[in-house]
């Protein structure tokens, strides 16, 4: 509970219809068709983060949507660059936008929010329920907490608690102290930093940032790829996997590969021949998923 609040310093009251926690795609996506389906509905949007977009805002920046992008985004606003004479969006498995054309997205939906006149924004917020059943925010500014007290007829709770490798200070494993761990956000910064690398994880995230390297010189000789499990893609006609063809056949030359069943304590980076690795940076791909959604 906010100090101030235990001081019982006087909280600011909003009222509203619908109080809406997380400003991620589902956040978003409600109050977007809320707005069209009903007329009068009035919101509260709070977030955590300082803007809309999610897990998104934290992403690295040459991640790009794993679905075409007329798949992705809310109904008003077409997140597609390819479209028909009409203005309508054409499904084009080739169109993925990048993490920041989403984010620069979710801006241009939150000014439409704001122009409806019925959603009010609280960024950079913390949100919590008193033993009394009252919905309060809290955002501190200055040092001092802003408490805000939130009256409303039904609470949309849109936090999927997703942790990408970037919103972690640590790995949740150890690690030798030759070895700097850090997330693939850096890669365009530190890339000429290192002479070899670790890569930890074989999903999308693993798959993006071994295809980074190899595409801006690295040799795969240089890299080293933490497997955690058996990786499978399956292929068809209009499928994301026809286009990672090429990516799979040019991750089979990473020589160095280690499979393991699972990243146990002391398993991955405590191995003799990671931890000779002097000048190297192990890239940690690895992510908890989903852990709720509910309305």
């Amino acid at each position: 509970v906010p100090q101030s609040d235990k001081n019982n310093v006087q909280a600011e009251t909003m009222l509203c219809d619908y109080l809406v926690i997380g400003a991620g795609t589902a956040g978003m996506s409600f109050i977007d068709t809320l707005l069209t389906e009903d007329q009068s509905a009035t919101v509260v949007l709070a977030d955590r983060r300082m803007k809309a977009g999610g897990h998104w805002v934290s992403a690295y920046p040459f991640v790009r949507l794993h679905q075409p992008s007329c798949n992705y985004g809310v109904n008003s606003l077409p997140l597609s660059n390819v479209l028909d004479a009409n203005g309508n969006e054409i499904f084009d498995c080739h169109d993925r936008v990048n993490a920041k054309a989403i984010v620069d997205y979710y801006e241009k939906v939150t000014d439409q929010f704001i122009k409806s006149g019925r959603v009010q924004l609280m960024f950079d917020t913390e949100y919590y329920t008193k033993e009394s059943g009252e919905h309060v925010l809290t955002k501190v500014s200055d040092g001092e907490s802003l408490v805000t007290v939130v009256k409303c007829s039904k609470v949309v709770t849109c936090a999927s608690d997703v942790v990408v490798p970037s919103m972690r200070n640590s790995p949740f494993f150890p690690v030798d102290d030759s070895i700097q761990v850090k997330p693939p956000n850096i890669l365009p910064e530190e890339i000429g930093k290192y002479k070899k690398f670790v890569v930890l994880g074989a999903g999308k995230t693993g798959c993006d940032s071994l295809g980074y390297l190899m595409n801006n010189g690295v040799d795969p000789s240089a890299i080293t790829w933490v497997i955690s499990r058996d990786v499978w893609f399956f292929s068809s006609r209009w499928s994301m996997a026809q286009q990672w063809s090429g990516m799979v056949q040019r991750h089979r030359s990473v020589p160095s590969s280690i499979s393991i069943g699972q990243i146990r304590q002391g398993s991955v980076l405590g191995d003799g021949k990671i931890r000779q690795c002097r000048a190297s940076s192990a890239g940690r791909c690895i992510s908890r998923g989903m852990q709720r959604c509910y309305y």
